[in-house]
């Protein structure tokens, strides 16, 4: 890198101070889910779970409030108490960085795209797919019941793989690198990030245990899945370009350069502490030495942004 280039530093997502209450309650919609479930008949479960040809059957003759049912408990379900277990810890893990870095509001949005976009999907791909009911042959696709928060988990793993691993992007406005630093500094990594496990390392490990599971259901529990993998992929892609889209935007709020980067995380800051608006504006302008209307207007534009720094 030449001396006079901008240097470039991680961005520093700023975690919202409340705890993640959203991801708490899914995690107990999924344990009632499963409690619920666990006293019903197998036989029952055709319709309980996301199986197309008694979807096909609800959507022909309109029975809108057992379609509502049959979405939230295919959404929240469980077999087993291998399956909720692992959906729990999947859940915690990526929940928790997303929530509390995007916010409750953009967090619900992903939720909400990823219950429901992908099951169309699904609908779309298995009705669409060529199904061979030949002796001897597996089932027809259209029986196959699927159940697990699997989508939802898959649109917060999308938005996991934007948010959670460091990036290295210029937030330094085209300010070159002071003359007398020739060579890059040397920063010495938090022991969080020298010893702690790669972001990456949990996103494998979803993946592996999906197929893992996938392939048991084929052969202990037949007749059930988790989801196909167009409307997965669909999924994680919606919780991807959402992630995508808000970063992207947060970044164009700090092309004037890293004072109005500091002088709006001075302003969250004393947000987060019950300050108002205004005593907040007020108490940054101060801090930095700025004109409050300045302060005001570099807030206004970075409402409803990501909180980076």
């Amino acid at each position: 890198m030449n001396s006079l280039d901008p240097p470039k530093k991680k961005i520093k997502f700023e975690e919202m101070s409340a705890p993640p209450l959203i991801t708490g309650m899914l995690v107990i919609a999924c344990v009632f889910t499963y409690w619920l479930l666990s006293g019903k008949d197998p036989s029952a479960y055709a319709d309980l779970t996301f199986k197309p040809s008694s979807v096909m059957e609800i959507l022909a003759t309109q029975q809108w409030a057992k379609l509502a049912n049959v979405w939230y408990s295919a959404n929240f379900g469980s077999i087993n108490l291998w399956q909720l277990a692992a959906s729990l810890y999947f859940l915690g893990v990526f929940g928790t960085v997303v929530e509390k870095r995007l916010g409750p509001g953009r967090y619900l949005l992903v939720i909400l795209l990823g219950s429901t976009l992908p099951w169309v999907i699904q609908y779309w791909d298995t009705g669409n797919a060529v199904i061979s009911i030949l002796p001897g042959e597996k089932a027809s696709k259209l029986d196959i019941m699927y159940i697990g928060p699997f989508f939802i988990t898959c649109a917060i793993l999308g938005a996991y793989i934007v948010l959670a691993p460091p990036k290295k992007m210029d937030l330094s406005g085209g300010m070159p690198r002071p003359k007398y630093e020739i060579f890059n500094k040397k920063v010495e990594k938090p022991v969080s990030e020298r010893y702690g496990l790669n972001p990456w390392t949990f996103v494998s490990a979803f993946f592996a245990y999906q197929l893992g599971m996938h392939a048991c259901m084929i052969y202990l529990w037949p007749g059930y899945d988790v989801g196909g993998m167009f409307a997965a992929a669909v999924s994680v892609g919606i919780g991807y370009g959402i992630a995508s889209y808000l970063l992207t935007s947060a970044m164009e709020s700090f092309k004037e350069g890293p004072m109005k980067l500091e002088a709006v995380r001075r302003y969250n800051e004393l947000l987060d502490l019950d300050v108002t608006h205004d005593d907040a504006v007020k108490g940054a302008a101060r801090a930095m030495g700025l004109p409050v209307d300045q302060v005001r207007l570099w807030v206004e534009k970075n409402k409803n942004r990501l909180r980076i720094s």
